[in-house]
């Protein structure tokens, strides 16, 4: 029998859902460390390599909101013109919030988000670049920690 005094937990994963529970936990850690907005560098992160539909991706894992906070940066730095720039940023600066009410509510992790992703090619190497990226956590279909070093020399 429980007690009403004891704390409920968040579910992990959305109620039905095949999702990975060790990845959704590691989401959770992610997701429950406080936002440094002062660091430059990928704040909070793991670096994460997943397989979604058959394509490798290696990439650093973030929260929701660091991962909208980063693209609404990203957004305003861009060739866009300033008014349109920032009116598109600030949908992100809108998930950021609401995704910051999911963590503290009663909400499971549904996405898997990273940063500076870049998709490992058949090769071996690793694509030039990096984007940011989200998955539905339910669309994983493998992952491990880390990233494949390339065959490059």
């Amino acid at each position: 029998m429980e007690s009403s005094d004891q704390e409920t937990t968040k579910p992990l994963v959305p109620e039905g859902s095949n999702s990975d529970l060790y990845l959704a936990f590691l989401i959770r850690i992610i997701s429950d460390m406080p936002m440094d907005e002062s660091n430059d560098s990928v704040p909070n992160s793991i670096s994460l390599s997943v397989v979604v539909g058959g394509q490798m991706w290696a990439g650093d894992l973030v929260s929701a909101a660091s991962w909208s906070s980063q693209l609404a940066a990203q957004i305003r730095e861009s060739a866009i013109p300033n008014e349109l720039a920032d009116a598109f940023a600030s949908i992100f600066d809108q998930f950021k919030l609401f995704d910051q009410e999911a963590i503290e509510g009663n909400f499971p992790f549904g996405y898997v988000h990273l940063l500076n992703a870049v998709p490992v090619l058949f090769d071996g190497n690793n694509a030039v670049g990096g984007i940011s990226i989200r998955f539905r956590l339910e669309d994983v279909q493998g992952w491990t920690m880390g990233r494949p070093q390339s065959r490059i020399n």
